[in-house]
């Protein structure tokens, strides 16, 4: 043992001291993920296992330390999905994704070591098409259903697409019964140039919403546009607006069933007041017979002599020519259910002159026509006076009112009348 003193005998004393030095024997235990690193040998192991370390200590003696080592393993894997439209990934905390892509999932596993699952995932989408389809009578949906159709609607097709989406096609059918009114009004049409001026639109005068909003004008069978746009009413041209009219649908038996508010543009086209150029639209009603009428808030209003086949495609209906006009046999001897007008573009023209829309044009007498003219102006004392206004009483729709003086609208009525018969009255032909 060190610090011991030994003697020995003999040709001579000696004394020794023994020192003893002792070795280091040790262990650590350490566990970690995927891969570790002893700094004392900087070693790198990526197994488990005990691992010894032999080294001189410091009194110089070899020694030995050994490593107890566990490793553990992350995890690192991958899915393919394929989906339509979306896919939820419970695994990642219900995270919903609508494109394809490679998504990455990173988590600690059991044994506490950071892992990672990539989602290698396929969006596929269902297929949405929508087919606006106008059609005269009949249509066969041969994209879709194969089926014939008959009737105005909306028909779906469900089927699985290429990709096994389910999906849907939609026909938005269109057969509604649709006309092509031509008429004039007399109070603006100019034999001249064979249009009618448009002198409310000039002036701005034309109202947004219509004017036939009366139980007079009570809405039949077919709700629809009751206001304008500006931009229609800047228009300028053939097809400039002119003014409101109510186009009428009638049955064989001369009732009315169905009616549209709508323009009328300077060279007679009636049109849509949703765009200013389709023909008019009945959207309840179903391809038939029917007689066609147009009625103005001042002017008498005419129908089509005949019946006509009406349905998705649009019908001509000429009311400027006297031969496409009904004439009410009772009333024919007394006067034509419109005016013809001669010069350099002869037409047949509605009637102006009804200023108290009572269904007929009177310059004398009760519930006459220039009465309300002057009422508008003020009274007798007001006479001269001119009222700028979209009024009835305007029945030369210049955008003023006048009782007297230079386009008057009382001159109107009794050259309509005849002068040389003041106390004869005009009536309208239809109800």
């Amino acid at each position: 043992m060190s610090g011991t003193t030994y003697r020995m005998m003999g040709a001579g004393y000696y004394n020794h001291t023994l020192v003893v030095l002792y070795s280091n024997t040790g262990s650590t235990t350490e566990s970690a993920c995927n891969t570790y690193t002893w700094t004392a040998n900087n070693a790198t192991y990526t197994t488990s296992g005990a691992y010894a370390h032999t080294f001189q200590n410091v009194a110089g003696c070899d020694s030995v330390h050994t490593l107890n080592l566990t490793i553990r393993y992350s995890n690192i894997g991958s899915t393919s999905a394929t989906s339509c439209n979306t896919y939820t990934w419970t695994a990642n905390n219900n995270t919903t994704y609508t494109t394809s892509g490679a998504y990455v999932r990173t988590y600690t596993n059991a044994v506490g070591c950071d892992s990672v699952h990539t989602l290698n995932l396929t969006i596929n989408y269902s297929t949405f098409n929508v087919t606006n389809q106008a059609a005269c009578e009949t249509f066969t949906w041969t994209a879709g259903t194969g089926t014939t159709y008959t009737i105005s609607g909306t028909y779906t097709h469900n089927y699985t697409n290429a990709y096994g989406c389910a999906s849907t096609d939609t026909l938005k059918l269109n057969m509604h019964v649709q006309v092509s009114v031509k008429a004039f009004l007399a109070g603006p049409y100019d034999e001249s140039t064979g249009l009618m001026h448009d002198s409310l639109r000039v002036n701005g005068l034309i109202p947004a919403s219509n004017p036939y909003t009366s139980p007079t004008y009570a809405t039949i069978g077919d709700p629809g546009t009751d206001t304008v746009s500006q931009a229609i009413l800047a228009v300028t041209g053939n097809d400039a607006i002119v003014d409101w009219v109510l186009v009428e649908l009638r049955s064989v038996t001369n009732t009315v069933i169905a009616n549209k508010r709508a323009l009328i543009q300077r060279d007679g086209d009636v049109v849509s007041a949703t765009d200013g150029v389709s023909p008019v639209a009945f959207n309840t009603m179903l391809p038939a017979s029917y007689y066609v009428s147009i009625k103005h808030r001042n002017h008498m209003g005419i129908m089509s002599s005949t019946s006509s086949r009406l349905n998705g495609c649009a019908t001509n209906i000429d009311l400027t020519v006297a031969s496409g006009v009904w004439v009410k046999s009772t009333l024919s001897a007394n006067n034509a259910p419109g005016k013809q007008v001669t010069g350099t573009h002869p037409a047949y023209v509605m009637w102006s002159g009804d200023a108290n829309s009572n269904k007929n044009v009177k310059y004398n007498g009760l519930a006459n026509d220039k009465d309300p003219i002057l009422a508008a102006l003020g009274g007798p004392a007001f006479s001269n006076n001119t009222l700028n206004a979209y009024r009835k009483e305007d029945v030369n729709m210049d955008g003023k009112v006048r009782y007297n003086n230079t386009d008057n609208d009382r001159q109107i009525i009794i050259n309509n009348i005849g002068i040389s018969t003041p106390n004869k009255v005009l009536h309208q032909h239809i109800n």
